[in-house]
């Protein structure tokens, strides 16, 4: 009997459940999902991606054929676990590139946060930037502060996943944090990472590329980010920018013109849906000594990590 009583009291539960979703409008749904949301975003913080920004230049170079590279990765791997991450590995490459007339055979390494997803499927969402770092004129061994390009887009990344983790969050699809190397060489770390996951039919359902998103100038108002696509990702476009419009601040443009020469380039390369998000803005400290953080727009740096952040939780919700 008492096995029955409670099997009666579960059914009217779950039925005074029903009724009562039932009598809330979509409109008071969509507010209830936006506050959730704000929940998340508003702890993204401009300070924490200057921090980040600093502790990258503070190494004054990561050249992708420099001896600290490996300490770099070490360093950005214990980022993530010191915020919970326990799944972060350290994915080894072994790659030969020539510079400056000498030919090099090195190991590179990737570095890999996973947020487990709770579907039974494996389908993987990416959010990545590189960590390396150039100059065009100067010894890039010696010194490449590299921080709009791109201990920015990287900073987005570390402090994306710390939200997420903090807020925990459980993702209907696993989503993978990914610093990539050797960017600045032929988009080595990207393009062994999207063979690898092609090799292996993982199912990447999109690939989110941070890449010189710190730089901007002027008010608030003119602030616009550039998301770049591939053929078989302007649906996807579509929903990220619709996700800007209804999170961020952020004007929107869409110019493909150099939309091979980042990290994305290489997952569509194995037919996986991918965006380049860059700032639109010509950035006068590119390849130089001087992208430093003192020449970074933090705060737009936050509303871009804002919107990775939301469009995250909008298709894993």
């Amino acid at each position: 009997m008492k096995r029955i009583s409670l099997l009666r009291i579960e059914i009217c539960l779950f039925s005074a459940f029903l009724f009562f979703y039932g009598c809330i409008g979509e409109d008071d749904l969509e507010d209830d999902y936006d506050a959730v949301v704000a929940g998340f975003i508003e702890d993204i913080r401009a300070d924490n991606l200057e921090q980040y920004v600093n502790w990258m230049q503070d190494y004054d170079s990561r050249f992708f054929l420099n001896d600290n590279r490996r300490e770099i990765a070490v360093d950005i791997k214990n980022k993530f676990v010191g915020m919970g991450y326990s799944d972060t590995r350290i994915d080894s490459f072994y790659m030969s590139a020539e510079w400056d007339g000498e030919n090099y055979n090195t190991w590179q390494y990737n570095v890999v946060a996973r947020l487990e997803g709770s579907s039974s499927n494996e389908n993987i969402c990416v959010m990545g930037a590189h960590y390396d770092c150039i100059v065009d004129e100067g010894d890039p061994f010696e010194y490449a502060p590299g921080a709009n390009d791109n201990a920015g887009g990287l900073a987005a990344v570390i402090e994306v996943a710390r939200v997420l983790k903090k807020e925990g969050f459980s993702p209907r699809n696993t989503i993978e944090f990914v610093a990539f190397a050797a960017e600045e060489y032929e988009l080595n770390g990207s393009a062994r990472y999207a063979q690898n996951a092609s090799s292996e039919d993982m199912n990447i359902i999109m690939m989110l590329n941070n890449d010189m998103i710190s730089y901007a100038e002027g008010s608030e108002s003119s602030w616009t980010v550039n998301v770049m696509d591939y053929d078989n990702s302007s649906a996807l476009r579509s929903d990220f920018v619709a996700c800007g419009e209804r999170y961020t601040e952020l004007n929107f443009s869409h110019d493909n013109r150099y939309n091979e020469e980042g990290d994305s380039y290489s997952f569509y390369e194995e037919d996986f849906e991918a965006l380049f998000i860059i700032s639109d803005e010509e950035d006068d400290y590119y390849h130089t000594a001087n992208d430093k953080a003192k020449n970074c727009n933090f705060e737009y740096c936050r509303e871009v990590a804002v919107l990775s952040c939301a469009f995250l939780i909008q298709e894993n919700n």
